[in-house]
C-alpha cells in the first residue's frame, strides 16, 4: 500500500482521533483533560494490526503514516501521563483504564521497535521518526510513569497469591515494559556536523539523556536487579533483553571513561 494513499491517511487520522483527545474547561482554571474516545481500546488494537501488517513489506505505510501524525506524542504519552477521564466505562472506571494503558504501552513497544535497514524503504525517514519518539520520553516524567506500572507488577506477584495464568499475565506485562526500554535505548543518536545546527547537537546527546533519565527513575538499578535473578527460571525468560539493555547502554562508549566512572 501506497504510504501517500489518501484513503488510508485519512482513515489512520480519524482512528488516531477516536483514541481521545484534550478538552479545556470553561471555568476560570481553563484546566485541560484528556479524554478518552469510547473506541479508544479497539482503536489501539487497530493501529497494532496495521503495525504487524507493515512488517510484512519494505514500506511500512502506518509507521511513517502514524510517524506523521505523531501518535505517541499526542495520543500515547497523554494516555499515561494526563488525568484522564473515561465516559461511561462498561468494566468500571479502573479495570477500563488500566486496559487503556496498557494498550497504549503496548502500542509504543512496535512504535519504537529497532529497524532493519536493510529490510526498510525510507531508513533517514524512520530513523527521525524514532528519534522523535524517543526525545518525546524525555518529557512529562513519562519514563517515571511506566517505572510505576512496572513496580506495580512486580509488587502485585510478590504481595497477592495468583493463579498461574495470571503470573503469566503479569510476565508478559514486565517483558513489555523491558521491550520498549530496550528499544529506546537502541535508538541511535544523529550525528552532528561541525555546520550543524545547536537543535542537531541537542538531538545528538538523546542517549545521554534517556540514560540519566533511566538513573533518575532507578530503571538501571532495577535492570541491574533483574540481572542479578537471570538464573531464576520464573524470570530467566528475559536474559536476552537485559543483555540487549546492557549492550545498547555501554556501546560506543570510550573504556578509559567507563573505567574511571
Amino acid at each position: 500500500m501506497d504510504s501517500e494513499d489518501p484513503v488510508f491517511h485519512n482513515h489512520l487520522v480519524q482512528v488516531v482521533g477516536a483514541i481521545g483527545g484534550y478538552e479545556t474547561s470553561l471555568d476560570a482554571s481553563s484546566k485541560k483533560t484528556f479524554i478518552i474516545g469510547d473506541q479508544c481500546i479497539e482503536c489501539l488494537r487497530d493501529l497494532k494490526r496495521y503495525l504487524r501488517r507493515d512488517d510484512q513489506t519494505p514500506h511500512r505505510t502506518a509507521f511513517k503514516l502514524l510517524g506523521k501524525l505523531a501518535v505517541l506524542q499526542t495520543a500515547l504519552i497523554p494516555i499515561l501521563v494526563s488525568k484522564i477521564e473515561i465516559n461511561n466505562p462498561q468494566r468500571g472506571f479502573e479495570e477500563t483504564k488500566n486496559k487503556i494503558i496498557l494498550g497504549a504501552i503496548e502500542l509504543m513497544v512496535p512504535l519504537t521497535w529497532p529497524i532493519n535497514e536493510a529490510e526498510v524503504e525510507s531508513v533517514a525517514l524512520e530513523l527521525e521518526v524514532l528519534r522523535q519518539y524517543k526525545e518525546a520520553f524525555l518529557k512529562d516524567n513519562v519514563i517515571e510513569v511506566i517505572m510505576s506500572e512496572l513496580i506495580s507488577v512486580l509488587s502485585t506477584m510478590e504481595t497477592q497469591v495468583i493463579t498461574e495464568k495470571e503470573t503469566t499475565k503479569e510476565l508478559g506485562k514486565i517483558r513489555l515494559i523491558l521491550s520498549l526500554f530496550r528499544n529506546l535505548l537502541a535508538i541511535r543518536d544523529v550525528k552532528p556536523r561541525s555546520s550543524s545546527s545547536a537543535e542537531i547537537y541537542l538531538r545528538s546527546t538523546l542517549q545521554e539523556r534517556i540514560i540519566m533519565e533511566f538513573e533518575k527513575h532507578h530503571v538501571i538499578d532495577l535492570l541491574m536487579s533483574f540481572i542479578a535473578t537471570i538464573y531464576d527460571p520464573i524470570y530467566g525468560g528475559w536474559k536476552l533483553l537485559l543483555l540487549e539493555c546492557v549492550y545498547w547502554i555501554f556501546v560506543d562508549r570510550d573504556p578509559s571513561l567507563l573505567a574511571n566512572v
